[in-house]
């Protein structure tokens, strides 16, 4: 009996799974083409894509910075753009795209015990409610591409697949911003119980002057986590945020733990 309970609770958990494309490559900002600067830049590309393939609990340990010490070894292939508008010429020819070999960095932290989140990751269902000049909106990415590209940014940086409610006629009959952000989460859950997703996250992003903070919470494995920003930030740093605190609680859930291999 034990055994078939551990079988249906596998199975809900990964219902809503999809597969994460691209989690060891990325694009960054060199300073310049000399090789110390694109050296440098692909250091911070491998931060990167640490940040988001090794689990939260592990993303402190010295064989991380013995790593990024050593970026340029784990590179399969890069290649700088070739910037065609002469507006943006100067910084298209810095913008450097990096892919990483995954075989060698898997092998690696497999070795040193760093555990790893795959590429199959459940679907988290993002409530979000957009705060100017006092006036809470629900976010929809046709109304507000500058929060849509900063969502995505996020989203692609913490590699953490979004999907966001319909907000259909039938939906906004029964939840308002406000029921979103309540302390009582019955009717979220509720309303959210079509979607069959095992993670709710609630935000709201808010503008004072030309700050952005956010407020979060992730309902996930029965439990409630709570964050904020209260410091100034862009509204990109803003989701950043967000997400990235998602990101530490579903790998340190998800991720395979290693076990240091013996010599």
């Amino acid at each position: 009996m034990k055994q078939i309970f551990f079988a249906l609770l596998l199975f809900c958990q990964t219902l809503s799974a999809v597969e994460v494309e691209g989690l060891y490559e990325t694009e960054v900002l060199a300073d310049s083409r000399s090789v110390a600067d694109r050296n440098q830049a692909i250091r911070h590309a491998l931060q990167i894509v640490l940040n988001r393939v090794v689990i939260a609990h592990d993303q402190n340990t010295p064989l991380i910075k013995t790593a990024l010490e050593a970026a340029p070894l784990y590179v399969r292939e890069f290649q700088f753009s070739l910037g065609t508008d002469n507006a943006a010429k100067n910084r298209q020819n810095r913008l450097l795209r990096v892919r990483f070999d995954d075989n060698m960095l898997e092998t690696l932290f497999k070795n040193g015990g760093v555990g790893l989140w795959n590429e199959i990751r459940p679907e988290t269902l993002l409530w979000l409610v957009v705060e100017k000049q006092g006036q809470r909106r629900f976010y929809q990415a046709n109304n507000m591409p500058e929060v849509e590209f900063a969502l995505s940014r996020a989203a692609r940086l913490t590699g953490l697949p979004l999907i966001f409610p319909l907000l259909d006629m039938e939906e906004q009959r029964f939840i308002t911003p406000n029921d979103v952000l309540s302390a009582d989460p019955k009717l979220l859950l509720d309303v959210s119980s079509r979607y069959d997703v095992v993670s709710i996250l609630t935000g709201r992003l808010y503008q004072s002057g030309q700050c952005w903070q956010g407020e979060w919470a992730l309902y996930f494995n029965q439990k409630i986590h709570q964050w904020g920003q209260d410091n100034c930030q862009t509204l990109e740093n803003a989701a950043l945020a967000g997400l990235q605190h998602v990101y530490n609680v579903l790998s340190n859930y998800y991720g395979i733990k290693q076990a240091k291999e013996r010599r």
